[in-house]
């Protein structure tokens, strides 16, 4: 089971990585880890990251909306919401071994 949920926060990462090159839209990575959040299914981890997907998709949808690029503000906001996520996926790997 360790394996399992190692796996798919390695691949939340990876799609974090690919989004900051500019190969997955924010639209798109919010819909990876959402998909593999619920696969992971711990509880702690999806309510630990919910807040941090809130915030990315209110920013996203106010963005489709207007048809518009990301303000360097929210930018900044994403970029903090990821190392958020990115420091939440720490933990939880710290936790299982």
């Amino acid at each position: 089971m360790i394996e399992h949920i190692e796996r798919q926060f390695s691949l939340i990462n990876h799609f974090i990585g690919e989004y900051k090159q500019g190969i997955l839209s924010l639209n798109t990575l919010i819909q990876r880890i959402e998909e593999f959040s619920c696969v992971i299914d711990v509880a702690d981890f999806r309510n630990a990251i919910f807040p941090i997907i809130v915030k990315i998709e209110e920013i996203n949808a106010v963005a489709l909306e207007a048809n518009a690029n990301l303000s360097v503000a929210d930018e900044k906001l994403i970029e903090q919401s990821l190392h958020d996520l990115e420091q939440i996926i720490k933990h939880f790997r710290d936790l299982t071994y």
